[in-house]
């Protein structure tokens, strides 16, 4: 499974640059943004958003227990709900721990 990069902003980079910010987003990146070098949110485009909220939709459905693809980047099974907040967890440790090293 190929990790996604992500592009990392300061707040104050992002308010200066955010039309550039968003369409880069809209070609299919994403970026983080950053207040205290603390990832705080992350644009991603429309299409991205609508997608991702179609898949959550979808595995509410579900019965627990199933597995649930999201786009070849992860596979949860079980508690769904639970598995979303463990990711959310990694992901945010893993983005400080990017911002730690940057110089």
């Amino acid at each position: 499974m190929k990790e996604r990069l992500i592009k990392v902003v300061p707040l104050s980079e992002a308010r200066a640059r955010l039309s550039q910010l968003v369409s880069e987003v809209e070609k299919g990146g994403s970026v983080a943004i950053a207040r205290r070098s603390q990832i705080r949110a992350v644009l991603v485009s429309a299409r991205w958003f609508a997608e991702a909220e179609e898949v959550l939709a979808q595995s509410h459905r579900r019965s627990p227990g199933r597995v649930l693809v999201l786009g070849n980047t992860a596979k949860l099974v079980g508690d769904l709900d639970s598995a979303l907040r463990e990711i959310q967890k990694e992901r945010e440790a893993s983005f400080n721990r990017m911002v730690e090293g940057l110089p």
